[in-house]
């Protein structure tokens, strides 16, 4: 199977890793233990993907796992054939368990060998049980575990469509109903962040949350629980300045607006912007609207 890079990105790819590659080797050269013999050990033609040899991955093609590693800066900079083999190895290893564990397999294990004598890598993968995305649960603070905020916070997660394979941007953690549930250390972070953009949009600033995953084998799901164990401060309008009025008074665009001092503060994107301009255009002099 032909790769999808074209020459020129391959090219890129090689050049970057080999600076720095450079760079790292000025930089930790020196630290390499004198009696640790393994370390010393070079890729050399073990770099080449052709030397990769996958055992136990039932689910994703060699192919598809290739694919999702030449994508891969750090991949290119491990497999340079100057790089320490320990750490290509090692490298392996835990991009591929993060690859896995982002298309929804929490317990897989994968173990990487060198072969000298017969050139190759063998990567055994014990890929375990794959969980996809269940429900969004709250509990926690009584007035905030209700169905606005768990609407909301569902809502969020699902903005964008997430890629399934394991060439997907491990930044774009989402969760949609069925699709494989992300158990990686980076999604874990975008989950966490998320939920408290989504409860940031609700007026809820800086809470106290705890977002897991937690997988059911006997459905085969994996709930997402959102644990609100304080519901942080609440915003609200202290002042409000109004200039540029010409027909109308402030009085009447406080009203039309629904604002006034004390209330919550809103970042829903009707409150501010185009559609309030539009929307208030009835009780503005028509005059220059043709």
């Amino acid at each position: 199977m032909k790769s999808c890079m074209t020459k020129p990105a391959r090219l890129i790819l090689f050049v970057c890793s080999t600076l720095l590659f450079q760079a790292a080797s000025a930089h930790g050269a020196e630290d390499l233990p004198r009696g640790d013999q393994s370390n010393l050990l070079r890729v050399g033609d073990l770099s080449g993907k052709e030397a990769l040899v996958f055992e136990g991955n039932t689910t994703f093609s060699k192919e598809k796992i290739l694919q999702g590693l030449m994508w891969r800066t750090e991949y290119h900079v491990a497999a340079h054939p100057a790089a320490p083999l320990a750490g290509y190895l090692a490298e392996l290893e835990r991009m591929l368990t993060a690859g896995y564990e982002n298309a929804g397999f929490p317990e897989v294990t994968i173990n990487a060998m060198a072969d000298a004598k017969a050139q190759r890598v063998i990567i055994k993968i014990k890929e375990g049980p794959r969980y996809r995305c269940g429900e969004v649960l709250l509990s926690g603070v009584k007035r905030m575990t209700n169905e606005v905020v768990r609407k909301k916070i569902a809502e969020t997660l699902v903005g964008v469509k997430r890629d399934t394979t394991l060439q997907t941007n491990l930044a774009s953690a989402i969760w949609v109903r069925n699709d494989p549930a992300p158990f990686d250390n980076s999604s874990a972070d975008r989950l966490q962040s998320m939920v408290g953009e989504a409860l940031q949009s609700l007026n809820y600033y800086q809470p106290k949350v705890h977002v897991r995953i937690v997988p059911d084998p006997a459905r085969g799901l994996a709930d997402l629980r959102v644990e609100i164990a304080d519901e942080g401060i609440r915003g609200t309008i202290q002042e409000i300045e109004v200039s540029g009025l010409r027909t109308n008074s402030r009085q009447q665009v406080l009203e039309f607006l629904q604002l006034k001092p004390g209330n919550a503060v809103s970042w829903r994107p009707h409150s501010v912007g185009v559609k309030p301009a539009l929307a208030i255009g009835p009780i503005l002099s028509t005059r220059g609207w043709s």
